[in-house]
């Protein structure tokens, strides 16, 4: 297995019981706390020869639009989930209404511009811990970087924070 991803669903516990009540908030994290460990653990291991654990990371999917949430809330949360449990990435989906059920909203369209918003702030989020560790590698290791290609890498990394949608 080259990534895992154990998706949330929604931000809070509260909308996670009125839309998805069979779902409980401890029975999505503990695998997720569980998946982190392992993938701690299998990079403290120095073994050549023992395969790294889901190598890739983990990640994790937030439902968008199908519940109240601000979006401050949304982003709080996916930078808990990057510190807590490292994961290498949060996608976001805008919540597209199929069918009619009195537990879930009828939207006319799916928030697609809010999606790409949100998409545009986690790549700031998740990229302050990059340009932290780019500062204090090119201030403590400046000969390893010769070049300025490394931060030419670094501002080509996130391709969502270069799309737009018009309304």
């Amino acid at each position: 297995v080259d990534r895992t991803s154990i998706n949330i669903e929604l931000p809070s516990q509260t909308s996670l019981k009125l839309l998805a009540p069979q779902k409980e908030k401890a029975g999505i994290i503990a695998p997720m706390q569980y998946i982190s460990q392992q993938i701690h653990t299998s990079s403290q291991e120095k073994s050549k020869w023992k395969e790294k654990f889901v190598p890739a990371g983990q990640t994790t999917q937030l439902m968008i639009g199908a519940s109240p949430e601000t979006d401050y809330t949304i982003m709080t949360l996916s930078e808990s989930l990057y510190k807590k449990m490292h994961l290498k990435r949060v996608y976001y989906s805008a919540y597209v209404s199929i069918n009619q059920d009195a537990l879930l909203p009828a939207l006319p369209q799916p928030p697609l511009l809010r999606e790409n918003r949100l998409y545009q702030a986690d790549c700031h989020v998740y990229n302050i811990s990059l340009i932290i560790t780019l500062v204090i590698s090119l201030t403590f290791f400046p000969k390893y970087h010769t070049n300025h290609k490394l931060l030419l890498c670094f501002l080509l990394l996130c391709p969502h924070c270069t799309y737009s949608y018009s309304t």
